[in-house]
């Protein structure tokens, strides 16, 4: 692997948590009435799972069952946003 091959990679990733980052800032900055069409379904189920991973509580969506039912990619990239609130 060469040195332009690691930098793209790292390029890509800084994109998309920044884009991620954004999608969360959206969450944080409107009410939550206006917040409900502006995300799918599964973004719910996402962000809570990720702000119980970045409070230390495990990979679980209700604080008490254990979940492994999501893509490990994006629930990386939205925990350490979530770990910053």
């Amino acid at each position: 692997m060469g040195i332009f091959t690691f930098i793209r990679r790292h390029q890509i990733a800084v994109v998309a948590m920044c884009l991620a980052a954004s999608r969360v800032a959206v969450v944080v900055a409107l009410p939550a009435s206006s917040v409900d069409n502006a995300f799918e379904d599964d973004a719910f189920y996402y962000f809570a799972i990720a702000r119980n991973i970045s409070h230390g509580l495990g990979s679980t969506f209700n604080g008490i069952d254990l979940t492994n039912g999501y893509h490990p990619l994006w629930l990386c990239l939205l925990v350490p946003i979530f770990w910053s609130l």
